[in-house]
């Protein structure tokens, strides 16, 4: 029996994606300056990150925003001090 459709399936479903978008930042070290602001590792994700604002409701894209923003609003401070 072949299941990789329905692997697919739930992979890509919205529940799957209203997942993925909500955790996206849990495991960015924003600690490290260095890789947060580089441009192959920090601007990558964020660049992720905005591409999977098509897959799920405006009212998730917003509260994930304000999520990110919180996480990163600290360190941005310091960075620029």
């Amino acid at each position: 029996m072949d299941t990789s459709n329905n692997i697919q399936t739930t992979i890509h479903s919205p529940e799957a994606q209203e997942l993925r978008i909500q955790s996206f930042w849990d495991k960015f070290d924003f600690e490290d300056k260095g890789r947060a602001t580089s441009a192959d590792y920090g601007e990558q994700h964020f660049v992720d990150f905005i591409n999977l604002f098509a897959h799920v409701p405006k009212e998730k894209q917003n509260l994930v925003i304000k999520d990110f923003l919180a996480k990163v609003w600290p360190k941005r401070i310091e960075w620029v001090i």
